[in-house]
C-alpha cells in the first residue's frame, strides 16, 4: 500500500517517466468529466488501487460515486479495473525495429489493448468512430494526472482525473 514518507517508511522516487511499477499503491481519485454533447459536468470521487499480480502485470481498480450537476441527484456507484503488462519490443507504442526493449501496456479488463503507457508523452485510442486523445503526467510522488479529450461522432468530451496519495 502507498503511503506518505516517514522515517522508516520512505516514499517511491517517481520520475516524470515512471514506470507504473513505481506508482503501485492507494491513491485518492478525483475525475471530472465535461460532457460538451449532453451539456453536463460530471464528477467521480473515490480510490484507484495499483497493485502488483503474481503474474508480474499490474491491477489498476478504481471505485468510487459519479455524482451530477443536479443536488437532488443522487451518487451512482462506479467501477473499473485495468491492467499493466510489460511487453517486450516496443517503443513509443510502436514495434522497435532495433535492439529489443521493453514498453508498458494499459488494458480493458478483458485484456484488449488500451494504449500504451507513456507518461509525458501523447497517446490515442480509437473507440469505434471516436478518437481518444490522452496524456499521463507524472507531476512528484504524490500526484498523477490522466487527460483524455474525446471526439467522434458519438462523443464529445473531456475527461480530467487527478491521484493524489493520502494524507497519514
Amino acid at each position: 500500500m502507498r503511503h506518505a514518507s516517514t522515517p522508516d517508511r520512505p516514499g517511491p522516487r517517481v520520475s516524470p517517466g515512471a514506470s507504473p511499477r513505481e506508482l503501485v499503491g492507494s491513491w485518492l481519485l478525483s475525475r471530472r468529466i465535461e460532457d460538451r454533447r449532453a451539456r453536463e459536468t460530471l464528477h467521480v470521487t473515490g480510490t484507484t488501487e495499483l497493485s502488483m499480480r503474481e503474474d508480474g502485470r499490474i491491477a489498476w481498480r478504481e471505485s468510487g460515486e459519479l455524482t451530477r450537476g443536479a443536488a437532488d441527484a443522487p451518487p451512482i456507484p462506479v467501477r473499473r479495473e485495468l491492467l499493466i503488462e510489460r511487453r517486450e519490443g516496443f517503443q513509443d507504442g510502436q514495434p522497435r525495429t532495433g535492439s529489443p526493449g521493453e514498453e508498458w501496456m494499459v488494458l480493458f479488463a478483458d485484456g484488449r489493448d488500451f494504449h500504451p503507457w507513456a507518461p509525458g508523452r501523447a497517446v490515442v485510442h480509437p473507440c469505434g468512430e471516436d478518437r481518444y486523445d490522452g496524456l499521463v503526467e507524472i507531476a512528484d510522488e504524490r500526484e498523477w494526472r490522466v487527460t483524455w479529450e474525446v471526439t467522434g461522432p458519438a462523443k464529445d468530451m473531456t475527461i480530467r482525473s487527478v491521484l493524489t496519495a493520502p494524507r497519514p
